[in-house]
């Protein structure tokens, strides 16, 4: 089992019938389709079942089928002409009546974390320094393959080449890394096309062409300044450009970019069922 993949409970915490939710319900005569969730968060879908709701409320949801032998969380998918979408339901109540099991429970649970929008894409997980899906991707692939998630892109992340933790990436020096350097200001001689260091133009309080020794030189008519070399302050490397160097937050090595494992992180998508939507509207 994959390392973010956590265990729920194989049985169902059922509650007496006398307590089912008292919050004001909206009766739903629409098809259903109940599918229970594994230990290892995947989708039992051989033991769906085929249902059919009977009525909602903002925080639960009432159904019946013909046989109901669930226990723990499950996904309950809904398709009629008001309403579509799936939710995570916990199981509260249980009531046989003949040709039929009535039961229901509260939306949310483990399977609202799954279908939860914030957790189908690239997000923090394990602290600041880890960048990856909150749930595993064979986990979400798993609910793809069965119709309730929908593959809609990839992202592509740039991680640590040690650990696969998230770098900090900034301009530093391509020979060890530092990101302590600076540049020699150069003057560039319109006249005689010459460019060297500000100190060899300065001489006696007036900047003199060391090559062609014209006199007052004045910024913008007779020369700029240009940006000269980049100068490592820790190893002394001069190149005219930087390159981008990497630090992992998390173990902390120093790579440059070239060396950052590129990692593929698809993005998912689920209709939801929002009650709320279904109440207000009705």
């Amino acid at each position: 089992m994959n390392k973010n993949e956590s265990q729920i409970p194989s049985s169902a915490w059922v509650l007496p019938f006398s307590e089912r939710r008292r919050l004001p319900r909206l009766p739903l005569e629409s098809p259903a389709i109940v599918v229970p969730i594994r230990p290892n968060l995947r989708p039992d879908w051989k033991n769906r079942r085929e249902a059919h709701c009977l009525d909602l409320s903002a925080t639960g949801l009432g159904l019946a089928c013909k046989s109901n032998d669930l226990a723990g969380p499950i996904v309950v998918g809904v398709e009629g002409s008001r309403v579509k979408g799936y939710t995570g339901l916990e199981l509260r109540y249980r009531e046989h009546l003949p040709g039929e099991i009535r039961f229901g429970g509260a939306i949310g649970g483990v399977g609202e974390a799954i279908l939860n929008g914030d957790h189908l894409s690239l997000c923090y997980r394990y602290g600041p320094n880890k960048l990856d899906l909150v749930f595993s991707q064979s986990v979400l692939d798993a609910w793809a393959e069965v119709g309730v998630l929908q593959q809609t892109g990839v992202d592509l992340v740039q991680l640590c080449p040690r650990c696969l933790g998230l770098p900090t990436f900034r301009p530093g020096c391509r020979n060890c890394g530092s990101a302590r350097f600076t540049n020699d200001q150069l003057i560039h001689h319109f006249a005689c096309a010459f460019v060297g260091p500000v100190q060899d133009f300065e001489h006696h309080g007036e900047l003199r062409c060391p090559k062609c020794r014209t006199r007052g030189l004045i910024v913008g008519r007779d020369f700029e300044y240009v940006v000269g070399p980049y100068r490592c302050l820790d190893c002394h490397w001069h190149d005219m450009q930087l390159e981008q160097v990497g630090q992992c937050l998390q173990c902390r090595l120093r790579f440059p970019v070239g060396q950052a494992f590129l990692k593929e992180i698809p993005t998912y998508h689920v209709d939801r069922l929002d009650p709320l939507v279904v109440c207000q509207a009705s």
